[in-house]
């Protein structure tokens, strides 16, 4: 079965429209999320007003995924909750919706994050820890005989395809894009996909996805 759900802020109306096979965990996600560095406008509301002053509920169900789809995008239009079409009065999605795989399925590491997350347990790495390798690194210094090897290294010719792939990967997206591209990963697209959709290489992908989600 799949679901078009309707999320409402109960503070000021707006609200987020999504489809998903499974409502309460794809609400649990929308919570996990806005605990990360992601910059989806749902989240930093959730973050901002807290779950509480949140209401989720199922506008429809359908046997076929295609027809959740084309209601989804519906919905979208009739709530005018498009932020890039519609401003920011009315709602938190991205897009116009339909371009998602519900059933996208998460990996039990990613689900066991998750859990963590909302468990409140805190990660083994500590902000203190990652400071105090920062400090031991700072000022170090090349060896002098890594120098030389390193001057010693024959210099090579990058072809024009290298220069390419080069190009792609240093490829700087707005922080919009960035989170519409999260977007489209959590609704189950592939990274190969979306790599070739916005003409970058699959680890400018990841590097956005990992960044965002604080992996």
């Amino acid at each position: 079965m799949f679901y078009v759900y309707k999320i409402v802020n109960k503070i000021n109306g707006k609200i987020y429209i999504g489809k998903t096979v499974n409502v309460e965990e794809r609400w649990l996600m929308h919570i996990y999320h806005a605990q990360s560095k992601c910059l989806y406008p749902l989240q930093k509301a959730i973050k901002k007003y807290g779950k509480d002053n949140f209401e989720i509920s199922i506008l429809e169900n359908f046997e076929s995924e295609d027809i959740a789809l084309d209601r989804e995008k519906f919905w979208i239009t009739e709530f005018k909750t498009n932020v890039s079409k519609y401003g920011n009065e009315f709602g938190y999605n991205l897009t116009d919706g339909g371009d998602g795989i519900s059933g996208y399925v998460h990996t039990e590491e990613t689900k066991s994050k998750i859990s963590a997350s909302l468990m409140g347990i805190k990660r083994n790495f500590t902000e203190e820890h990652g400071q105090k390798i920062s400090k031991a690194l700072k000022g170090r210094k090349i060896s002098e005989d890594i120098r030389i090897k390193l001057l010693a290294r024959p210099k090579r010719t990058l072809t024009n395809e290298t220069k390419n792939k080069i190009g792609s990967s240093n490829k700087k997206f707005s922080e919009e894009e960035e989170a519409i591209i999260l977007e489209k990963r959590e609704s189950g697209i592939k990274v190969v996909k979306l790599a070739k959709e916005y003409n970058c290489d699959i680890k400018t992908i990841y590097n956005i996805i990992n960044r965002l989600t604080g992996k």
